[in-house]
């Protein structure tokens, strides 16, 4: 069985001044609670829902990805602490129309 404990953090940054297409849609990071951080520190990854798809689809793969990668709260596993490797930053897209 797998556990997620999701958080989605909306970044605000993400606007017009990016692209013109900004303003219909939002950008979410998501996170971990209590296994990482909120700052930005690995890898972007983005998930684009597909047709009628929800942004919060992205927690499955998200959520397997930080819990191989941080064997406990905030502590990277062994097989991957003294490789060059970084965490991932799952990014995820949200239609506003």
């Amino acid at each position: 069985m797998s556990w997620m404990s999701p958080s989605y953090v909306l970044q605000p940054a993400f606007n017009r001044s990016w692209s013109p297409l900004a303003g219909r849609y939002s950008l979410w990071l998501y996170r971990e609670v209590g296994w990482e951080s909120n700052d930005l520190h690995g890898a972007p990854v983005l998930f684009i829902p597909g047709n009628a798809g929800s942004s919060h689809q992205v927690r499955s793969i998200a959520s397997s990805a930080a819990r191989q990668f941080y064997d406990s709260a905030y502590h990277i596993a062994p097989e991957f602490d003294h490789r060059s490797l970084k965490a991932l930053d799952f990014f995820a897209g949200q239609s506003l129309v």
